[in-house]
């Protein structure tokens, strides 16, 4: 056979698994002649692959697979351009992760753009007050109006 096993990983589980093309097995058996009965992850799927104690080559294969294959669901350029394109479902993620406490509210604040920055009120000062090109009006009765 010449199915390529690629990315052998261990889950947190503890059990063995592993991509080829676009299918994830996991370890279902250790077979009585010591070889590794795999099976597809997806658990309505019957297709199973038999490899050698070190899982690095394929012995026999059965069944195909009822489902489409797994697309790269952890492609880190696609998430980005996602998230810059929805900015809305990034604050709601960073939200989720602070309310779940997988992310510090205060790292949460750090990681979103920083409010504008307001200037100061300015101060006018008493000299300036006075100096002003605009004269307070001045409070006669009827404006000098009879």
């Amino acid at each position: 056979m010449d199915i390529q096993i690629s990315n052998v990983f261990e889950t947190r589980r503890g059990k063995r698994c592993f991509n080829t093309g676009n299918y994830k097995y996991s370890e279902f058996r250790v077979l009585k002649s010591g070889d590794l009965l795999f099976r597809c992850t997806n658990k309505k799927c019957t297709s199973r692959v038999t490899v050698n104690k070190s899982i690095t080559r394929v012995i026999n294969t059965s069944n195909e697979h009822n489902h489409e294959a797994h697309t790269d669901q952890n492609n880190p350029v696609e998430t980005r351009n996602m998230l810059l394109q929805n900015p809305q479902l990034g604050y709601a993620l960073l939200q989720a992760l602070v309310r779940i406490k997988i992310v510090d509210p205060e790292t949460a604040r750090t990681m979103l753009h920083p409010a504008h920055k307001v200037p100061p009120p300015l101060r006018i000062s008493n000299a300036t007050a006075t100096t002003s090109r605009f004269q307070p009006i001045s409070q006669t009765p009827n404006n000098g109006m009879q």
